[in-house]
């Protein structure tokens, strides 16, 4: 019985270490089989939290470089370069908020901020269109007040469509407008316009100006400059029922000329001092409202700015970015409502409209 009983232990332990030794191997095959699956899921997480690091750093790096662009506005008085970056205050305060926001998200750091910058950019260009297809109820004019409504819109001298220019100032219908760019293929269209406007002062006949302005009143007198301290202009006194107004058609030079921008501001400023009763300056600015330019002019000057909306660029997707158009009035100006934009007319400027209310002297 005992050697039974001792075969039988014997038994049971062989079927043990072989059962061990199977579950062994098989313990050690299904490392095997599971060791490259693990480590490509190590390494997949490894490669996210990278993702996520650098997401971080640069939506946070983002997040800086657009406020110190913000700030530069006021360094533009240290370095009149820094005035660039005043031109786009407005994107760069939706890209410090994209990239603030993209920060915070758990993932897709960086395709949430782009994807919120390009959807500001395009709220940005909207916003005019919007704006100037309300109808807007202007104030009623008080007693011995009257309407003046004044456009300026710079033509682009590439744009050779002087019929649908001509065909937009007819449906914007100012009493008075002032035209930029107006290059020899657009002069034609002052004669069609004639009709409508019998009174007009140009600078077309003096280097580097390209400037007229159309009047339904008398022009009584008036003056053009090119070459001198300021900006190419024309400067009418008008006559009629807007006896004594005095208006100012301008259009400065561009950055990268920032010194001479700024001094043909200061010059224009100066002019504006040697001329008495109302004053309305209207053009093309080449700078922004947040520009130390339009700053220093308003700063200057004393006129006040009635325009907000992006007019430029008028040509790329409809959608213009930066208002450099601006329309300026003295304080016995009154306006009576939001100025608007008009159409292109294949300019890379979109036209301004403002509805103002003079006291005729």
């Amino acid at each position: 019985m005992a050697g039974i009983a001792t075969e039988t232990t014997g038994r049971r332990q062989d079927a043990l270490f072989r059962m061990c030794r199977i579950s062994v191997w098989e313990g050690f095959q299904l490392l095997s089989e599971q060791g490259p699956q693990a480590e490509a899921a190590e390494s997949s997480v490894r490669r996210r939290r990278t993702r996520n690091r650098k997401g971080k750093l640069t939506c946070l790096l983002g997040c800086l470089g657009c406020l110190f662009a913000i700030s530069s506005m006021r360094l533009s008085s240290l370095w009149l370069v820094f005035d660039v970056f005043s031109h786009l205050i407005p994107h760069f305060a939706i890209g410090a908020l994209a990239f603030l926001i993209g920060y915070a998200v758990p993932r897709a750091r960086v395709l949430t901020a782009i994807v919120l910058v390009l959807s500001g950019v395009a709220a940005i260009g909207a916003w005019p269109h919007y704006v100037s297809a309300q109808s807007v109820a202007l104030s009623p004019l008080q007693q011995g007040e009257k309407a003046l409504r004044v456009v300026t819109f710079n033509t682009w001298g590439r744009n050779g469509d002087a019929m649908a220019v001509a065909r937009e100032i007819l449906r914007l219908d100012p009493d008075v407008v002032a035209i930029q760019e107006l290059d020899k293929k657009k002069l034609r269209m002052l004669n069609w316009l004639k009709p409508v406007y019998p009174y007009r002062s140009d600078c077309v006949k003096l280097p580097y100006c390209h400037i007229a302005v159309l009047s339904k009143a008398p022009i009584l007198d008036g003056e053009a400059k090119s070459n001198w301290a300021g900006p190419a202009m024309v400067r009418v006194r008008l006559g009629g029922e807007y006896s004594g107004v005095n208006v100012i058609a301008v259009h400065t030079t561009r950055p990268p000329w920032f010194r001479w921008q700024a001094k043909q501001i200061v010059a224009l400023a100066e002019l504006t001092e040697t001329i008495s009763g109302p004053l309305i300056v209207m053009g093309d600015f080449n700078a922004s409202p947040f520009s130390r330019m339009t700053r220093e002019f308003v700063a200057l000057t004393g006129l006040n700015r009635l325009t907000v909306l992006p007019t430029w660029p008028g040509h790329v997707g409809l959608l213009p970015q930066i208002a450099i158009d601006h329309v300026f009035a003295s304080n016995d100006i009154r306006n009576r409502g939001l100025a608007r934009i008009g159409r292109h007319a294949g300019s890379d400027h979109f036209p301004v409209a403002a509805d103002l209310a003079v006291t005729p002297r």
